[in-house]
């Protein structure tokens, strides 16, 4: 799999013999990369379904760097705003990559973020496990400019907040 979608790699992979590995089926998402190379696939090279062994589970290695490096950019960017930031409900099986990160946001909030086959978001527990999106669109991981994509749930968040608590903790 590629971390972007990459034209020449792809045809030089196909070239080669090498064969083509998704992480989970292409048909089921959106505009993301996953689905852009997938149409490439069919298009250019003539492929018409999935065959069984061409699904299956991301390595490790990649779906681990995901996640750390998710957890390292929302450390870096809300900064001492947030604290408790926890690792939860990870799933590591072929065909199903997830996991969540959870935190206490602004002493206000607590935060969840998610990552389920490359779809994102930001939501607020309200309570009973019950969540509500930050923002009302979910993103694919592979398209996506993460920490432009914090820095825009920081904003949405600090919206949610009354400016004078705000003030008052140094955060405005």
């Amino acid at each position: 799999m590629f971390d972007y979608f990459n034209k020449p790699a792809l045809d030089d992979a196909i070239n080669a013999g090498k064969e083509i590995r998704f992480s989970h089926n292409p048909e089921a998402y959106g505009e993301c990369a996953l689905k852009w190379e997938w149409d490439y696939l069919q298009e250019k090279h003539g492929y018409f379904a999935l065959e069984k062994k061409e699904i299956f589970g991301m390595q490790q290695n990649n779906f681990n760097d995901i996640r750390i490096d998710t957890g390292k950019k929302i450390k870096k960017i809300f900064g001492n705003k947030i604290r408790g930031i926890e690792y939860y409900d990870v799933v590591e099986e072929a065909g199903h990559w997830s996991f969540k990160i959870g935190f206490f946001a602004y002493d206000y909030f607590y935060v969840v973020f998610t990552y389920e086959l490359d779809i994102i978001g930001f939501s607020i527990e309200v309570g009973n496990g019950r969540l509500i999106s930050v923002m009302n669109t979910h993103n694919c991981y592979s398209n996506t400019d993460m920490e432009a994509y914090i820095r825009q749930t920081v904003e949405e968040l600090e919206l949610r907040i009354p400016d004078k608590y705000l003030q008052t903790r140094g955060w405005l």
